[in-house]
């Protein structure tokens, strides 16, 4: 299996001190971790789409995770034999009436935070948004917000594939823990506490506080 955690310079020290020990202290071999930099900044959707663009094209798939989450204490377990071409990993408690479970992709999650996709179907998503997408009129404020990739996904996919079928992991597989790094990187003015809808495992959270009080790293930005 494959991971593939999408950072930025300013949450390498997260993904580099806690997230990737954590994945390595459940077993994950360190070769199956790949972590995709921002270095140059262009934002979360064109190095989303950069990143799609590089998978191999194969019938292979990989999980993709964000640089702010917590890892599930049967994470390594879930992830190993994914049964679905796509598999959502996490739900914001936002979300409400998408189920959990084997359904279709009107009801999938906001999940880019933890989601297994098939190679393929990332590749031609970065296919079809440098060819189309990017210079539809209708996408534009979305283009120059450099955010959406999740949205850009999810109308893919609804477009060419409608009738397939996922599946949502319940419990989650991840936490989302901006908010005890430093906020969001991408928008910054969001101050809640994104949450999972679907995440059992507050102690987890409370042992990473500790950790990062411990390393004068809590809230850092």
């Amino acid at each position: 299996m494959k991971y593939l955690i999408h950072s930025c310079p300013e949450r390498l020290w997260y993904v580099q001190g806690y997230l990737i020990p954590s994945m390595l202290k459940q077993g994950i071999d360190i070769k199956s971790i790949q972590v995709w930099n921002d270095s140059d900044h262009k934002g979360c959707l064109f190095s989303t789409m950069d990143s799609f663009r590089s998978l191999s094209n194969n019938e292979y798939g990989t999980w993709h995770l964000q640089d702010d989450v917590l890892i599930s204490s049967q994470f390594k377990q879930k992830t190993e034999y994914p049964k679905f071409s796509i598999v959502s990993g996490y739900c914001s408690k936002y979300i409400v009436n998408r189920p959990p479970g084997v359904t279709n992709l009107w009801n999938m999650w906001y999940s880019f935070p933890c989601i297994y996709i098939k190679n393929r179907y990332a590749k031609e998503c970065a296919d079809w948004f440098y060819s189309e997408a990017v210079n539809d009129s209708k996408y534009q404020d979305w283009v120059e917000s450099k955010k959406y990739d999740d949205e850009f996904f999810k109308i893919f996919m609804r477009q060419n594939y409608p009738h397939l079928i996922i599946y949502q992991e319940n419990p989650n597989l991840v936490e989302h823990v901006d908010w005890l790094i430093g906020g969001s990187v991408l928008s910054p003015e969001k101050k809640e506490q994104r949450t999972s809808r679907h995440w059992v495992e507050p102690e987890l959270v409370d042992e990473l506080r500790r950790q990062l009080e411990e390393n004068n790293e809590y809230a850092k930005i």
